[in-house]
């Protein structure tokens, strides 16, 4: 309801508002997305987007698009196949004529003259121009076609709509020229024709409406956006003539559209106008502005997200929960440290996730509605890409039957609404339980006690030189354990043993050993039977050491008993590291169904009735799905914890804080004033996004830049809103789209300060993951001809092998003429765009896909004045992040245009980017991969320390294998770069280079810390995804179990397959 309807706000509360309303009204004009071009309020056709339908096809297709519910109609311009056959039959020019006038064609007097000269090649010629003409004609439909899908794509709102009875009028604010009526309307191309349908339902043109409200045109009019009931155009505009004293007789629908200009048009009282239209028309209604319209006049626009002054308490708070003893929580998917810090924090607290391209924040996301659903919570998830959405239901799995998707995609019709919902209702009311699995650790218990041990070990005096003396012992002995320990300790080292040891008669040895040594018999002296003991050990107990047992006894006492024991056990310390990664999704769902059955057991009579009568409306399945909410939204919110859709549905049923959370994915692309709405009905708020990759595109309308001044003044996205206010984020730091690390180097330097890692895959043979093909190209009309000629030969060779491919394009004209060229003249490209094996996109249009193989067309040559592309202008540089973090194999470069051709000289900070990407497509391979030092990174002191230390280690490693491996066949490096991380020691196939084993010497850096830990751990995990074979060798076993690691590595190396 309308604030203002409230009959006891006092003046100053009215006053207020009013102030709130001019202080946000720029958030509030936005929502209208109307500019002087939106259709929705003046419609114009110009034959590329708007079509008159009576001029285009016919009164016989009008007709069937007024009259016919259920509208599914071939269309054509005129019969081609049918006139092409006839002219190949034709054997005179009389026949010829004919045919032309049947089919209400004009024979120019010059083709007739040429039939007269050469009749055979004439009519031949004739033929093939009609041939063209069809082509043109199916061509300019499916590139209009494609237009639609891809607004789809963007935005989630189906725009290809058929417009009816228009009316027009002027006010002193504007000019209307507009449908009353939309209806969804679809094309496609079936064997060579133009096939027309259209949902059987009429949608009122809210944009419309909300002016003509705001206008007082509606004042005598009940006008319900949401109604349930279906509209009859007749009656609805009866009614409206009745509101408006329209005396007059209606204009027949039937006819052309006559196209006006807006000077045209001076009628202050609504007239109506015939004409039906197919075009591009922005569908959506006004819900969305009147629930923050609300929230202004409430005064609660500040209060959406709070946020604590000290950022340190969110980070600690995260770190608090997760290593205690009492944690655990629930995943579905398989994710990495960063990832699960994202889920934890995201589940405790206002939080952003960080998700740079390809880092998995679909899987985050899944994990985190994964416990909201076990911990009975709600959550509202919102993205405006219906594409994210569709890869979130995936990720879901079977949890998905717990959400409702309210999606707003090309024929999202009432059986794939109802179909989940259905399967729904019978799983939950015949339901058995199964056996639950226990939740997950990030960190199990046994590892905390390894790290508890493992700190104490570390610090113990001596600790290294301790591990040298095991080190030697070790070597020369078959093994060493603590009882090895203390068969040493028994031997007093005061004494010389040589005797013991040489002599084999043992009353010879013992007789030497107490002559040698000196000894009396007597009291406080040694005596025989000692002495006898310690010829045992030596015999027995160390009869397979090999070294100077005095030296090393004499070197044992120097250290304490409990040091060299505590050490030799700890090397005996066994767990399982391979802790369980994900829980089952039937585990999961059985508890969900146990909350919900419990609820409905517990329904009083008004909401058992409730349920019957939504069980009833899933099963016949007639309403639209924003009508099956409204109607049954009380049941929904129990029975369904995640409301899963777009920014645009109407959610007027929820309340502030009603939801318990709110999480919007791609909130880099959700316009503030559509996602306000959204955070303020839930309590704790996630943003899943990046502020690196592209703001958000308004598809039908131009940014209101109004005069009002507050703290959202300058931010478009919601992103930018958390980011401002200081919202604790979380980074999700690894790539594990891109299989070669050049593909992802730069973008992880330039955009998001070396922190992203990215690695190459693991590969027997070798790879160039960046293509670069220059050629002498020019730049002309925003056009590159011989670019596109070579874009689209690399993309027919390459087609067959790659499940994917997108071609790029830098700006949308270069977008636009492959996209002609491909529908005129390339049926395999064509047939490969309709499968969506090939996507078409330019870099304003490509966020959220992907691709095995990417092809860029640059365009640009040094002619181009650049400061006028979209690369250069401001948030170019993120819409060039985007673009080259696409592929995920390979991406192959056309380009006219090099770096030495932009002057740099106070070039703006997007040009300046692109210039260097320039540089970098230069660069070897080797340099690609290596963009990013490794070493450059900043360590704190004692990470230096430890560093320096661990390379030690690894030297040692490195030596001891030089020893014992065939260096004919395999080559050792040590860091050896595969991306932004380092392999302590790559063992390396001579001849394919490819790595046979990546050895990791572990000097226990983390044992202070169990976050140290679980990161270590976290990033062996992250090598081993890209296929490396791992050998991580600790340093209390390298020094006890030398050779059996170097045993063990020389195994795995020779047979390697």
């Amino acid at each position: 309801m309308n604030t203002f309807d409230n009959q006891n706000l006092s003046e100053e509360a009215k006053l207020k508002i009013i102030e709130n309303r001019k202080k946000y009204s720029s958030l509030l004009n936005n929502l209208l997305s109307i500019s002087n071009k939106d259709a929705t309020i003046f419609t114009k056709i110009d034959n590329e987007n708007y079509f008159d339908v009576f001029l285009k096809f016919g009164i016989e297709v009008q007709t069937h698009v007024v009259k016919k519910q259920d509208l599914d109609i071939a269309i054509k311009d005129v019969d081609i196949p049918y006139i092409i056959d006839r002219l190949i039959e034709a054997r005179t020019i009389e026949e010829i004529q004919a045919i032309y006038h049947a089919n209400n064609q004009r024979l120019s007097q010059l083709i007739v003259n040429a039939l007269q000269n050469d009749f055979v090649n004439a009519k031949k010629s004739l033929i093939d121009s009609w041939e063209t003409k069809g082509q043109k004609w199916i061509s300019k439909w499916k590139i209009f076609i494609n237009r639609a899908n891809e607004i789809n794509t963007e935005s989630n709102i189906w725009p290809l709509q058929l417009a009816s009875h228009f009316i027009s009028f002027r006010t002193p604010k504007r000019v209307y020229y507009a449908p009353i009526f939309l209806r969804e309307a679809y094309l496609n191309i079936k064997a060579g024709s133009l096939v027309l349908s259209a949902s059987n339902e009429y949608k009122i043109n809210h944009k419309l409406f909300f002016l003509l409200k705001s206008e007082g045109f509606l004042t005598n009019f009940n006008y319900r956006e949401n109604s349930e009931e279906k509209i009859i155009p007749d009656e609805f505009i009866s009614s409206l003539m009745r509101a408006w004293n329209l005396g007059y007789q209606l204009p027949e629908i039937y006819g052309p559209f006559i196209n006006k200009r807006a000077e045209e048009i001076n009628n202050k009282g609504i007239e109506f106008h015939r004409g039906v239209v197919l075009g591009i028309f922005d569908s959506s209604g006004d819900s969305i502005r009147q629930n923050l319209q609300d929230i202004i006049d409430r005064d609660e626009i500040d209060d959406i997200l709070k946020i604590d002054f000290d950022k340190n308490s969110y980070k600690n708070k995260v770190l608090s929960v997760i290593f205690k003893d009492s944690f655990n929580f629930y995943k579905i998917q398989r994710t990495n440290f960063s990832q699960d810090l994202a889920t934890v924090s995201s589940l405790l607290q206002n939080t952003i996730i960080w998700g740079p391209p390809g880092t998995g924040k679909s899987q985050t996301i899944s994990n985190i509605i994964a416990n909201i659903l076990v911990y009975k919570k709600t959550a509202l998830v919102v993205s405006q890409k219906k594409a994210a959405l569709e890869v979130l239901r995936n990720r879901l799995e079977d949890l998905s039957i717990f959400c409702i998707f309210v999606l707003n995609g090309k024929g999202m019709d009432k059986k794939e609404f109802y179909l989940p919902l259905q399967q729904y209702i019978n799983e939950l009311e015949n339901f058995t339980s199964p056996k639950i699995q226990d939740p997950i650790r990030i960190i199990s218990p046994e590892e905390k006690k390894y790290i508890d041990i493992l700190e104490k070990i570390v610090k113990l005096e001596n600790f290294d030189n301790i591990l040298n003396l095991l080190g030697y012992i070790s070597e020369n002995s078959s093994s060493i354990n603590p009882n090895t320990l203390e068969s040493f300790l028994k031997l007093d080292p005061a004494y010389n043993y040589n005797d013991l040891i040489i002599e084999e008669n043992k009353r010879r040895a013992i007789k030497s050993f107490l002559v040698n040594n000196e000894i009396k018999r007597g009291k406080n002296k040694l005596s025989h039977d000692e002495a006898e003991k310690f010829f045992n050990v030596i015999k027995e107990e160390l009869k397979d050491f090999q070294g100077n047992i005095n030296e090393t006894i004499i070197r044992l006492k120097e250290f304490k008993k409990e040091h060299l024991l505590g050490i030799a056990n700890f090397s005996k310390y066994k767990f399982d590291e391979n802790n369980v990664e994900i829980t089952s999704i039937e585990s999961i769902q059985a508890l969900i169904f146990k909350n919900i059955i419990n609820r409905i057991k517990n329904f009083d009579d008004e909401y058992k009735k409730l349920y019957s009568e939504f069980t009833v409306s899933v099963r016949k399945g007639f309403l639209t799905p924003q009508k099956f909410i409204n109607i049954h939204y009380k049941i929904i919110k129990i029975l369904f914890p995640i409301i899963i859709t777009t920014p645009e549905t109407d959610l007027k049923y929820w309340q502030k804080e009603e939801f318990d959370y709110a999480i919007l994915d791609e909130s880099s692309q959700i316009f503030l004033e559509k996602g306000l709405p959204v955070l303020y009905l839930a309590k704790i708020k996630i943003l899943a996004g990046d502020d690196q990759q592209m703001q958000p595109t308004r598809w039908f309308a131009q940014k209101f830049e109004g005069e009002d001044e507050n703290f959202l003044s300058g931010i478009d996205s919601l992103l930018d809103y958390a980011t401002t206010k200081g919202t604790y984020n979380v980074l999700l730091d690894k790539n594990y789209r891109s299989n070669y690390a050049a593909l992802m180097t730069f973008s992880s330097k330039h955009f998001y300060k070396g922190e992203l890692d990215v690695l190459d895959i693991n590969s027997e043979k070798a790879f160039l993951p960046i293509e670069v093909v220059n050629i002498n190209g020019k730049w002309e009309n925003s056009e590159n001809h011989a670019e596109a000629e070579a874009v689209l030969e690399i993309t027919a060779k390459e087609l067959k092998k790659h499940e994917k491919i997108i071609i790029l394009c830098f700006n949308s004209s270069q977008q636009n003429l492959l996209e002609k060229t491909i529908f005129e003249s390339m049926p395999d490209l064509e047939e490969a765009i309709q499968n969506e094996k090939l996507l078409l996109r330019n870099i304003e249009n490509i966020q959220g896909d992907e691709a095995d193989l990417v092809i860029a067309s640059v365009s640009y040559d040094s002619t181009t004045k650049l400061h006028s592309t979209y690369v250069a202008k401001k948030g170019g540089k993120n819409a060039l992040n985007v673009a080259i973090s696409r592929a995920k194999d390979k991406m192959i470069v056309v380009k006219s245009i090099y770096a030495k051709d932009i002057n740099a000289l106070n070039a703006p900070e997007d040009l300046f980017i692109f210039r260097e990407w320039l540089n970098f497509l230069d660069l070897s391979a080797k340099e690609q991969r290596n963009y990013i030092n490794v070493s450059e990174i900043t360590r704190t002191l004692t990470e230096h320390l430890f560093v320096k230390n661990n390379q030690e280690f690894i030297q040692n490693i490195h030596d001891a294998l030089s020893k014992r491996l065939n260096l004919l066949m395999y080559e050792m490096e040590i860091n050896y770069t595969i991306g932004t991380k380092n392999i302590d020691l790559a063992i390396m196939d001579k001849n394919t280079k490819q790595v046979l084993l990546a050895v990791f010497a572990d000097d226990y850096y983390y044992h202070e810390s169990y976050y140290n830990y679980v990161s270590d751990k976290d990033q062996i995990n992250f090598i081993r995804s890209k296929k490396y074979p791992i050998k991580i060798i600790k340093k209390i076993d390298w020094y006890l179990n030398k050779q059996n690691i170097l045993d063990e590595i020389n195994n795995h190396i020779t047979n390697f397959k």
